[in-house]
């Protein structure tokens, strides 16, 4: 229960209270109407702005009564070049609200409805935060509609145990100090219990399909079920079937969706590319509208030729080849070390706050350490990484070896992170138990993959 309120109440942080909606009547073509929508049986609000004929530009927001007020300083800038379509979502805003299932999977079928109604054509498709999701699970469902892709401060897609502890991090850091080292208690208490909770396969879609229990439980609110029907959603089979350019914008210090999140899609999803606002938060469109505006107006003034040219050179990702260095690197006794480039091997002992990025090695080894690894690539014969009373955080990239990941008394925390094993794809080895969690991650073994989105505690000599 405790987890489960975490999650509800660091999610809350993206709503925001009632406010004044922005007048848009006198931007030229504007027109507005509420819509009986067949989704959730209600009323929606939708708004559209600038020629008809001119290209399609769809605009999602994410949880808060603010709706699609959160464009408010957009609308007008694009409505000057393309024909804008917004709405607010069903559960917020002006449309209805009511106790009903207020899914990624059911916003994906409204926003199909209210643009093959309006629309009837591709469009270009930008959304926030939970609207970041949904417009992500828009795209790998509805590929056809979809012409370009710009995902901003996605919210939810890690697995609800990372995001749990990340959002109670962030809230704990808010709370007034009662005792030396509180903050780091609360946010290993609340671990725990999400940890505990997933392994004994707590299954909050049972709350959210019934709406008895989404009543007594989550008080019938949108914001609530929409929240935790967010964190419950899976995206690992969906990020790989995203096939349209795609631009990843995040606020640099988002302390609601964590930078890991951009860094992960922009990894996984094809020719993907990430754009980091410095010293910004959660909220880019309000806190340097002129900025963020630039960027948005920018990306999508770009011609077909142009983002196909961008996809092949400006990437993301980095490419999953052998090393052309056969230096070693190492770190011994020591903190804040980072590895850039090719190495044959790296070797880490009894080091905090490393961190390898784009890094492409054979191996590597992990005693007694603290090692974040971001877009990288372990592509080993034997062993790729090799781990004893370690803790990992991988974020994109890729692990290969006979067995890729040997864990000892380690935790490994994967996101979006594809591991290629002979014997295995994870090993756990030693006396006691080790943990896996794999956030929109895949796992390859004998020519098939899995997509995996779980928690996983493994026995000694228990493989994956």
């Amino acid at each position: 229960m405790l987890a489960r309120l975490l999650v509800l109440i660091g999610l809350l942080f993206l709503s925001f209270g009632a406010v004044a909606q922005p007048q848009w009547q006198s931007l030229p073509g504007a027109r507005e109407q509420m819509i009986e929508e067949p989704v959730f049986g209600g009323r929606a609000w939708v708004f559209e702005a600038g020629q008809r004929d001119r290209p399609a530009v769809v605009l999602v927001h994410g949880l808060g009564d603010l709706g699609a007020g959160t464009w408010q300083a957009l609308v007008p800038v694009l409505a000057q070049r393309y024909h804008v379509l917004t709405f607010d979502l069903p559960g917020f805003g002006r449309s209805t609200k009511s106790n009903q299932l207020y899914s990624p999977e059911n916003y994906v079928a409204f926003i199909r409805f209210v643009t093959q109604r309006y629309l009837g054509r591709p469009f270009k498709l930008v959304g926030h935060s939970m609207g970041g999701a949904i417009s992500l699970r828009y795209a790998a469902t509805h590929p056809q509609d979809v012409s370009q892709l710009l995902l901003v401060d996605a919210a939810g897609i890690l697995h609800r145990s990372v995001y749990t502890q990340f959002l109670s991090q962030a809230g704990v850091k808010m709370l007034p100090s009662v005792y030396p080292g509180q903050g780091g208690a609360l946010t290993d208490l609340a671990g725990h219990v999400m940890r505990t909770l997933d392994r004994v396969n707590f299954d909050a879609d049972v709350v959210l399909r019934t709406p008895a229990l989404r009543q007594s439980i989550l008080g019938g609110t949108p914001t609530q079920i929409a929240a935790m029907a967010l964190v419950q959603d899976d995206f690992s089979r969906l990020i790989p079937k995203v096939d349209v350019p795609t631009l990843i914008v995040w606020g640099e210090q988002d302390p609601i969706a964590p930078l890991r999140t951009g860094k992960l899609l922009a990894s996984a999803i094809p020719g993907a590319r990430l754009r980091v606002l410095p010293g910004l938060r959660h909220m880019p469109m309000q806190e340097d509208a002129e900025l963020f505006n630039g960027v948005v107006a920018e990306e999508l003034a770009h011609d077909a030729a142009t983002l196909t040219r961008l996809r092949a050179r400006s990437a993301y990702a980095l490419a999953p080849e052998l090393p052309r260095n056969e230096r070693v690197g190492r770190c011994s006794a020591g903190a804040d070390q980072t590895f850039r480039g090719d190495y044959l091997a790296i070797e880490i002992n009894g080091c905090r706050n490393v961190r390898l990025v784009d890094v492409r090695t054979t191996k590597l080894t992990v005693n007694g350490s603290e090692v974040e690894i971001e877009n990288s690539h372990i592509l080993g014969q034997d062993v790729g990484i090799r781990a004893q009373g370690s803790e990992l955080k991988i974020t994109g990239g890729s692990v290969r070896g006979d067995v890729a990941i040997e864990l000892d008394r380690s935790r490994a925390d994967l996101a979006g992170v594809r591991v290629s094993g002979g014997q295995a794809t994870l090993r756990a080895v030693g006396r006691q138990t080790s943990e896996a969690v794999l956030s929109v991650s895949w796992l390859v073994r004998d020519g098939q993959e899995w997509a995996w989105h779980a928690v996983r505690v493994l026995r000694p000599n228990e493989n994956l």
